[in-house]
Order: C-alpha cells, then structure tokens, then sequence
C-alpha cells in the first residue's frame, strides 16, 4: 500500500471526472484497491489544499479529497461561514463529516474562537480528528462523537440545548447543520440556543423542508431566510441549503475573502 503523499500524487494524475468513469471498470478498481486502497473512511487521501485565504491540510477519502484540492467542500456554504468567523467567534458544525467545513470555520474563529463539530459515524469521526490535529485546531475545536437530535437520551444521543447548557456556551454566531435527514429534529433540539444566541444557520434541506422553513420562521422568528444564490426562499421552491438569520446576509463571491 502506498504511503499518504504518494497517494495524493497518483490520485491527482487523472482528473475526478476521468477517474470516476475509469472506476467503473473492474480492472481499474482493483487496480485502484491494490495500491490506492479503496475510497472510503479508511483509505484517505491527504495533502495541502486550499480555500480562499486559507491553506490548510485535509485527509479524506479520495472523491471528497480531490474536490476539496480542486474547488473545495460546499464552497458557498463555506465563504459565507468564513465571512461571519472572526477571531474569538464561536461555531457549531453537525454533521462534520471529515471535517473540512469544520477546519474552515476554525481557521476564521481561531486563536480564541471555539469550533463544536458533532459526527456521529465512527470512521469519519476519525478522520475528523485527524484533521484537526493536523492543522494545530486542537485547542480550538472541540469534536464529539455523537449523534444530535430533539432530545437527549443518553444512548450516544444529544441535543444542542443540552450540550449548550453543558459547554456554558455564552454565545454561537454560526450553526451549520448536515446530517442527511434529521436536520429538523437537530434544529428542534437547539430551540432555546436559537432564540437566545440568533446564530446564523446554514441546514440541509433533503427531508423536512417545509416544517424547517416554518419553525426557523414562525417558531425562531427569524427575519431573513434565502437559498443558496441568496434570493428568500419561496415555500415550495425549497433550495438543497437553507440560510436563515437576522437582517441582510451577504454571500461572500468567489475570491473576495482572499
């Protein structure tokens, strides 16, 4: 098996569209498999990237690798968190994944901000770590293995309130919520963080979409809710991400935060 750095050299030899197209040949899987490893949480990928003013080192499987080298990881998403994290900002990432929003935010909020990043896959939840040991974050994010939802139930499971009244978190400026499903029950189990904190919100839209819409709006009450171009959300027409907070929000263009 090949070591990190030789991996990231042959992974950037094709470009993803080619390798992907390649990977559905079984010779070239295997061929793949045999000195690569195969591409999920255990078999990373590794090496510098970048993202606007930031440089940083990311590990992850070599799909979600390559786009963070070549483009980054929901780039929109990640400008308009960067925008809002400034030195001493506190965020919160649910549904960290490997964790590249998470060192995003925490690059912006560091050296006396906090990061609170939730993933509740084993594997990834590594990886996460790995990454923020990696980029010296050790003493601004703080990772949980834990699945996040309405309640807490002591079996693995939390709830932002819960874990907000726990870390005596005094304020949250960004919450950003991706966990494939049950974002509403997440947004539904940080009610009180979200009325008292007013963090901006940036939370998928897969499942839920019109009970999200109506309880960050009516329940939360908050003023401004856009898709992902920055045009208000129209019921019905629901965006892949939502955006919702106070006021104007400005999505940062691309290289403006360089």
């Amino acid at each position: 098996m090949l070591g990190p750095r030789v991996k990231a050299v042959v992974m950037r030899m094709l470009p993803l569209p080619i390798w992907e197209r390649a990977l559905r040949l079984r010779p070239v899987r295997a061929m793949r498999d045999a000195l690569i490893g195969p591409s999920d949480a255990a078999h990373l990928a590794e090496g510098p990237v970048r993202f606007e003013r930031l440089s940083f080192h990311f590990a992850a499987p070599y799909r979600t690798w390559v786009k963070a080298k070549q483009s980054g990881i929901e780039s929109r998403i990640c400008r308009l968190l960067l925008s809002r994290c400034r030195d001493g900002s506190v965020g919160i990432d649910v549904g960290a994944n490997a964790g590249f929003i998470t060192t995003v935010m925490a690059l912006g909020a560091a050296p006396s901000g906090k990061v609170f990043s939730f993933e509740a896959d084993p594997a990834y939840f590594e990886v996460l770590r790995r990454n923020i040991r990696a980029n010296g974050l050790g003493g601004v994010c703080e990772p949980f293995r834990a699945f996040v939802g309405s309640d807490e139930t002591g079996d693995g499971r939390v709830s932002l309130d819960a874990m907000a009244r726990q870390l005596a978190l005094k304020r949250v400026d960004v919450l950003k919520v991706d966990v494939d499903g049950p974002d509403l029950d997440v947004l539904r189990g940080g009610r009180e963080l979200l009325a008292k904190f007013r963090p901006l919100v940036v939370v998928e839209m897969s499942a839920n979409q019109e009970a999200i819409y109506r309880f960050l709006k009516d329940e939360v009450g908050y003023t401004t809710l856009l898709d992902m171009s920055g045009e208000a959300v129209v019921p019905g027409q629901w965006p892949p991400n939502l955006i919702a907070g106070d006021g104007t929000i400005v999505l940062p263009e691309r290289g403006s935060l360089s």
